[in-house]
């Protein structure tokens, strides 16, 4: 430290100053040096970055060192040097003085230079590990801003309440979406109070004495009166074995949500269809056969004029039936999706993908990794929710597929001639040889009875077809897992 140490000495003797600046340069110190307090405040003044100690004389003419030394700690670019006074006489009143002004340290004159070299080691070394000591507080001072101006602005929900029930800590997210009263002061409030004047729910883990993590989805009204779904986690907030409080998380998965509905109502449509067809060819044959019959008794002169309006009415229903069959059959027939159909970013639509299967992917804690080259274009002409459809769905079998045997999804999109190539990564348990054929047929499925309905593949391959896209399944080549490759023309 000495060899790069630059010291300020203040003193009206010359042949002081020399003697201690040579002994301070044999040392390796850098000297200043100043005979008179006007001048030393100048020089301190120029170098106020390079000095960092000062050796000041008490006793000296026009300014002396105890008014030196309060200007020095009046200001704010140099009052954090360490500063040794210098006396003659220490049973004076002034050095106490000196010590109430913020000096660090004293030296008898007259003094061993052993002694002075040992008391500026000393200061600069406490110095050294003050200064250490606070740049470490500024730091996690910092640190500590930016985790709460992250969490202020954070696109989900975040509460800390104190485990007597104090609320300590809630979000600008919170206080936009659940704070009913605007105005209200809620620092400090109870967690009943809290309650009455919002929408959150009463943290499950409170008042609880072991260590714990929850987590649950459930439907809330905001101040808006929408009703939303929130999947939310619970901590316990432990130091040194002493639980001090409970945070809480609010993620809106309500779009999510919608997207299940969305698929549920598509497997049931899809599962309609196929029954409605099945039904519209049991049906049509012989009601073709009893049509023809009672036409041919309408055109039949020797028929009763009374039995007229009974064949009449026998014709009016067996139109309404294969008006109804008509219906059936379109409803089982695909149609191409052309509503909604624009040059859409495939990047985009993989990370709405992700974020509508979060909930699913912390339950399981699995993770999904997305390589790609940003400075590609993955354009293609698709309506986003039918394509958004299919990645929701490999996504959930793949979390499916992975849960308990494999920690991540890799999802790899890049560009091949004129089509996107998106492949979904798994590691989990792979697919059977034997299954491989009837993975893209309707009501097949792998899952335990309950579990699935076999449509969601088949609807993805649906969708795909429509735009001539590919699809292909495999077991990944080096490790465990499975792989769903698609192939995708671009727009570009």
């Amino acid at each position: 430290m000495s060899n790069q140490s630059t010291i300020l000495i203040v003193d009206n003797e010359q042949e002081i100053l020399d003697l201690v600046k040579i002994g301070l340069n044999i040392e390796g110190f850098s000297v200043i040096e100043s005979t008179f307090a006007k001048d030393a405040l100048k020089k301190l003044k120029e170098n106020a970055n390079k000095i960092n100690l000062i050796l000041l004389d008490i006793m000296m003419e026009e300014l002396d060192g105890i008014e030196t030394l309060k200007i020095i700690r009046q200001n704010p670019d140099y009052n954090h040097i360490p500063v040794l006074m210098l006396t003659a006489r220490p049973e004076d009143d002034s050095l106490q003085e000196a010590f109430n002004y913020g000096a660090d340290d004293y030296i008898t004159k007259p003094f061993t230079f052993d002694i002075l070299i040992a008391r500026i080691k000393k200061a600069l070394n406490q110095y050294q590990k003050t200064h250490e000591t606070e740049i470490e507080i500024q730091k996690l001072n910092e640190l500590k801003r930016n985790i709460e101006l992250i969490l202020e602005n954070a696109s989900f929900g975040v509460v800390f309440y104190s485990i007597s029930g104090k609320l300590l800590f809630c979000n600008k997210y919170i206080k936009e979406n659940f704070i009913l009263e605007k105005s209200t002061n809620i620092d400090n409030l109870n967690i009943s109070d809290l309650i009455k004047i919002t929408c959150l729910p009463q943290p499950k883990l409170l008042n609880k004495n072991i260590e714990e993590k929850i987590n649950y989805t459930h439907l809330l009204t905001n101040i808006k009166s929408e009703k939303l779904f929130f999947y939310t986690e619970e901590y316990q907030v432990i130091e040194e074995n002493k639980i001090l409080g409970i945070v809480q998380t609010f993620v809106d998965i309500t779009e999510y949500k919608k997207v299940e509905e969305m698929l549920v109502h598509s497997d049931k449509l899809s599962s309609i269809g196929r029954l409605a067809a099945s039904l519209a060819h049991e049906i049509n044959n012989p009601l073709t056969l009893l049509s023809g019959l009672i036409q041919m008794m309408n055109t039949n002169k020797k028929m009763p004029k009374e039995f007229k309006e009974d064949i009449n009415t026998m014709l009016d229903i067996t139109n309404r039936i294969k008006n109804l069959i008509e219906k059936m059959l379109i409803l089982s027939r695909k149609k191409p999706i052309i509503e909604d159909i624009k040059k859409i970013d495939i990047i985009e639509l993989i990370q709405e993908s992700i974020k509508l299967v979060d909930y699913k992917l912390k339950n399981s804690n699995i993770r999904i990794d997305c390589e790609y080259n940003p400075n590609d274009s993955f354009l293609a002409n698709v309506s986003k929710w039918s394509i958004l459809h299919c990645f929701v769905n490999i996504l959930l079998n793949a979390i499916d597929a992975s849960t308990n045997c494999g920690d991540k999804i890799i999802i790899k999109i890049q560009k091949e001639n004129n089509y996107i190539i998106i492949e979904f990564i798994d590691f989990g348990i792979g697919i059977k040889e034997s299954d491989k054929p009837n993975l893209f047929k309707p009501f097949f499925t792998t899952k335990p009875d309950g579990e699935g309905n076999g449509l969601g593949l088949y609807i993805v391959k649906s969708i795909l077809d429509l735009y001539n896209a590919k699809i292909e399944i495999n077991n990944a080549a080096d490790h465990q897992g499975a792989e769903v490759i698609i192939k995708l023309k671009s727009a570009d």
